[in-house]
């Protein structure tokens, strides 16, 4: 992966950290996206709906 990445890289080709995904939200945004993706991972939230929440915030 450090391989691709650093390839990537060379072609001017710029990746975000997985954690840095909302960084350009404000925070109380921010907020409420992590909190929807937690109901992801709980299986509590389907992935249509979850879509339309996300989608909401911005």
């Amino acid at each position: 992966m450090d391989n691709l990445r650093t390839k990537l890289e060379g072609i001017g080709v710029d990746l975000q950290e997985r954690g840095d995904m909302f960084a350009n939200l404000d925070d109380e945004t921010k907020a409420k996206a992590e909190a929807i993706m937690k109901q992801k991972e709980a299986v509590k939230l389907p992935k249509k709906k979850r879509r339309r929440s996300l989608k909401r915030l911005v």
